[in-house]
């Protein structure tokens, strides 16, 4: 039950940011969005840095998140059939020392993911965030779920952190 009810919350903050009108195009904001834009286009391993306004944090499903943050911003609005990219910035915390994050990415169901689908992060700097961009297509409506399973690994052992990003996908047909 009590999961139900988280899962409704996140919905309904997603649901909020998803209605979000695009700042003017002069803006600071909009100047942040081109820039994530054209990141988008490049390699997909990295995307440009993203302003935490923009960010949703995901769902650690382990509580506290002491030596880690994840947050994510959907590109656009998930679409039935219509792939959609995902930025994920894992920011170290100024406490901890993480000296690797293997992050392997699952699609719950109705959601497919594009390769890749794991990623590796090594040389962290505590409280530098480290942006990566994947990509997802929806393949029904509602709320599904990518999870990001994240082993830290330090000079104190390893940990394994699991986190939900959920989305919610809307029909493909027109309005």
């Amino acid at each position: 039950m009590a999961r139900c009810a988280l899962v409704l919350a996140v919905a309904a903050c997603l649901l909020v940011a998803c209605g979000r009108a695009a700042p003017p195009a002069g803006s600071a904001a909009g100047a942040s969005a081109a820039g994530d834009a054209g990141a988008a286009s490049g390699s997909g391993d990295e995307a440009a840095p993203a302003s935490d306004a923009d960010l949703v944090s995901a769902v650690n499903a382990g509580g506290a998140s002491k030596p880690l943050t994840v947050k994510f911003r959907v590109e656009a609005r998930p679409v039935v059939g219509t792939p959609v990219k995902i930025l994920l910035v894992l920011t170290p915390s100024d406490q901890g020392s993480i000296d690797h994050i293997h992050a392997s990415l699952t699609p719950g169901e109705g959601l497919l993911m594009q390769p890749p689908t794991s990623f590796d992060l090594s040389d962290l700097k505590p409280g530098a965030p480290q942006n990566r961009e994947v990509t997802v297509v929806p393949q029904q409506t509602g709320v599904l779920d990518l999870n990001a399973t994240l082993l830290l690994q330090s000079d104190k052992g390893t940990q394994t952190r699991t986190y939900s990003i959920p989305l919610i996908a809307a029909d493909n047909s027109g309005p």
